[in-house]
């Protein structure tokens, strides 16, 4: 059994991005170039997302090693300070160098115990040690570590006027509860889940312990020091907003690259509209990139060809016309010399019936041939008229104008495409309703009938030149061709649909 491969998941991740970008549906709703200014401005501001998320890692690791540092260098003070006091004052002195976020004293061992969740680190145990050395002090043992212990978070809006309350420095959101000075802090007790008052949340909170013992000497001088918790805001802010000028510099030079790109796209949008409303489209200037050129050159080529081909057909249908009617002429000038009479009236009839079709040709020609200059055409005007002349011919019809829009358009061809429905609709449908209204750019034109309609087998045929219904076997089946090519030729569309309620409903759709 064969497996097809899932092509979706194969795809590289930048074309999945791509599929994914084009599937949200309000993003499509916008023109290429707002697209594109938003995306330049989205990777502008993921990019100054990422920075901050980079140099807020940065600020926050080099806290921590800022933190680690001056524990070392608090030593090299504070402990000839100690050990050059008597025994009975060393813990005062000890005290004296105490603050908010230190803790420092002089025990018979060192401070951190594993069993209680400390975490040892012996590599940083070993660079304090050749540190202080290089410094002088005659260190004999050197334990390093950290733990984790649990913070208040200052509330918002909280007044620190409580005694028991200590706000541990600026750039921080943590305090501290105050204890006897004979007592560390809570924040120094290894895994020092200590009652907290519930009104104040919690947060895990980092400090790093520092165990000294020097030669000769018993005694180990403990120091915890707390990290502090959130980095500073402003430098980090700063650092941010100094990449903000390039990322402006760059946003400023792609819209200007995007505008250079997207004008050859306006003019080839333009001539293109033009072109299918039957307007003549000059060249475009070839300008932009390679690429660009070649789409300007190919599309100026295309309008060329089809403004030939175009003309080429309607020579060619008046010159057949033309010229089939000078044989026929001569051919019904020697008819009536023909014998016998059944004969003759064959001839005629053949005759009469290849006239029809030359003059059905020659109607086909004129209707379809760019005659005149675009112009606005007011279509209440136009329905107006076609409707008080079709109710003069005694036809059953009434005419509805829900909006009042112009269209641009060539007025006797549209004039004789609308015609052509309404005759249609008077002719085989019985009584016609016209309505005119707006839909969003476009002008709607609809004519209904309420007549036996059109089988459904018929109804994509019937806009073919000399297609007719099945069963109306009359006419030259050419209305219908005609409007539907003068409609398309002016941009817009025609279509047929058999009505629920019996009839038939020719939509006409004309763009603005």
């Amino acid at each position: 059994m064969s497996v097809e491969p899932n092509t979706e998941a194969l795809a590289a991740p930048p074309v999945r991005a791509l599929r994914l970008f084009e599937r949200l549906p309000r993003l499509n709703r916008l023109s290429l170039r707002i697209q594109v200014t938003l995306l330049i401005v989205a990777t502008v501001l993921l990019t100054q997302a990422i920075s901050i998320g980079v140099n807020f890692a940065y600020l926050k690791a080099r806290m921590e090693l800022d933190t680690r540092d001056r524990s070392a260098g608090f030593f090299r003070v504070a402990v000839p300070s100690v050990q050059g006091a008597p025994p009975e004052l060393r813990q005062a002195v000890a005290r004296s160098f105490r603050n908010p976020m230190r803790h420092f004293t002089v025990d018979e061992a060192p401070a951190l115990d594993p069993a209680l969740g400390d975490v040892r680190d012996p590599q940083r145990a070993a660079v304090v040690s050749e540190f202080l050395r290089g410094l002088g002090l005659p260190v004999a043992e050197v334990v390093a570590g950290s733990r984790t212990t649990m913070i208040p978070i200052r509330p918002p809006g909280l007044a620190l006027e409580d005694r028991n309350i200590v706000h541990l420095g600026e750039g921080t959101r943590m305090l501290a509860l105050a204890n006897e000075p004979d007592n560390p802090p809570r924040w120094a007790v290894p895994g020092g889940l200590d009652p907290t008052p519930p009104s104040r949340a919690l947060r895990a909170a980092t400090s790093h312990v520092l165990a000294l013992r020097l030669e000769g000497d018993p005694t180990w001088y403990n120091l915890a020091t707390l990290q502090p918790f959130d980095p500073p805001l402003g430098p980090l802010f700063l650092t941010s907003l100094l990449t903000l000028p390039i990322a402006l510099v760059l946003v400023g030079a792609s819209l200007i690259v995007l505008w250079r790109i997207m004008r050859p796209l306006r003019h080839i949008t333009v001539q293109a509209d033009r072109l299918g409303r039957g307007e003549p489209a000059g060249d475009i200037p070839e300008e932009g990139g390679p690429d660009m050129r070649s789409t300007i050159h190919a599309f100026n080529t295309m309008s060329h060809r089809i403004n030939q081909a175009i003309d080429y057909q309607v020579t060619l249908m008046r010159s057949l016309g033309h010229d089939v009617r000078g044989p026929l002429a001569a051919m019904s000038a020697y008819v009536d010399a023909v014998e016998p009479p059944p004969t003759r009236d064959v001839l005629k009839t053949c005759l009469a019936q290849a006239e029809r079709i030359t003059t059905a040709i020659m109607t086909y020609t004129r209707a379809t041939m760019r005659d005149g200059e675009i112009v606005s055409v007011d279509l209440i005007s136009l329905l107006e008229a076609l409707v008080e002349e079709a109710a003069m011919l005694e036809a059953d019809i009434t005419l509805t104008v829900v909006d009042e829009p112009c269209v641009p358009a060539r007025y006797n061809a549209l004039e004789r495409a609308l015609r052509n429905l309404i005759d249609n609709a008077s002719k085989y449908g019985g009584s016609v309703a016209v309505t005119l209204r707006c839909d969003q750019r476009y002008a709607v034109v609809e004519v209904e009938d309420c007549g036996p309609g059109i089988p459904l087998g018929d109804i994509d045929d019937l806009f073919e030149p000399f297609a007719r219904a099945s069963d109306t076997p009359s006419g030259t089946g050419l209305g219908l061709a005609i409007a539907k090519t003068i409609v398309v030729d002016h941009g817009g569309t025609v279509t047929l649909r058999n009505r629920a309620q019996g009839g038939l409903r020719v939509t006409v759709m004309l763009p603005l």
